[in-house]
């Protein structure tokens, strides 16, 4: 196991996607393979970007990145709270695609702002910066 690890993904044009900061992890690659393998992080707080700018940060127990979906997983009660909106997400689990750069969280969640809460659901789908949201059926 690595203590205080940092996990960094970039797009194809170089630009920082997430950063994820644990206080410990393990990883397993096979370099005969690309796109296998994952990171297992406990104690992980981080940020989403947009264009190289934080739009987003987290934190979460524990967390996985899977290398070849290109998803991180944080579960066992996670936050993440916009930048831009002053929106702060709560839920059990979320799941970030790289690939679609959307949040799909999972059990108990709520979303709150200055004005309205919104909660609880058994699932909702937003973009990083949790400007938009809604339900899987919904969510466009």
């Amino acid at each position: 196991a690595t203590e205080d690890s940092i996990l960094k993904r970039r797009n194809e044009r170089g630009e920082l996607l997430v950063v994820a900061h644990s206080d410990s992890s393990t990883t397993s690659l096979d370099l005969k393979s690309p796109g296998k393998g994952d990171s297992v992080m406990v104690g992980v707080k981080g940020e989403l970007y947009r264009k190289g700018v934080v739009i987003s940060r987290f934190a979460a127990p524990k967390g996985r990145f899977i290398e070849a979906d290109k998803v991180l997983w944080l579960e066992g009660g996670v936050t993440i709270e916009s930048e831009e909106k002053n929106l702060t997400l709560t839920a059990r689990t979320i799941r970030w695609k790289e690939a679609t750069g959307l949040i799909s969280a999972e059990g108990n969640v709520w979303l709150k702002g200055e004005e309205f809460e919104s909660g609880p659901a058994p699932t909702l789908v937003t973009t990083p910066d949790l400007e938009r949201f809604g339900t899987p059926d919904r969510f466009r």
